[in-house]
């Protein structure tokens, strides 16, 4: 696979990881490659375990698929997007998440558009997203769409 399109940055204390960061260039080849790996037999038989055991509900799961396919119509264009990003909770609030941004957008080009989709109910991360230079802009299904002030 190629591993070039994807960003990924973690933080460390003490050998400890206690925050992380991943990205990919390109959303929509990385959402492709996303869809070959449900088929494979490992992860149908993971979502299924993860469904009897409670761990996911069938709705949650069909409103996700349902959002990420919405993403993909209403921004068919390659861009780079934040797939995975947090800060252990017993670090939060010590400038671990600022410089983890900070580090990925010192990977991309000047004046790259970067995206993240958080889901709408975590006020939280929007909070966060919102003060370190993104706007929110669009809702799609249970997804809020944020891009850095370059869009």
């Amino acid at each position: 696979r190629d591993t070039s399109s994807h960003l990924t940055l973690v933080a460390q204390l003490n050998h400890q990881i206690i925050g992380v960061i991943t990205a990919t260039k390109d959303l929509y080849t990385t959402q492709r490659a996303l869809q070959r790996v449900l088929f494979y037999p490992t992860t149908i038989i993971a979502i299924l375990r993860a469904l009897l055991l409670s761990r996911v509900k069938m709705a949650e799961l069909i409103e996700r698929i349902s959002t990420e396919r919405q993403i993909r119509i209403q921004f068919p264009d390659t861009y780079p997007t934040v797939l995975t990003f947090f800060v252990d909770k017993a670090h939060q609030r010590r400038g671990i998440g600022t410089l983890l941004m900070r580090a990925l957008q010192k990977q991309l080009p000047d004046k790259t558009k970067l995206y993240v989709d958080t889901e709408k109910t975590n006020t939280n991360a929007q909070n966060w997203y919102s003060s370190h230079g993104f706007r929110k802009i669009k809702t799609i299904g249970m997804s809020a769409i944020y891009c850095h002030d370059a869009c």
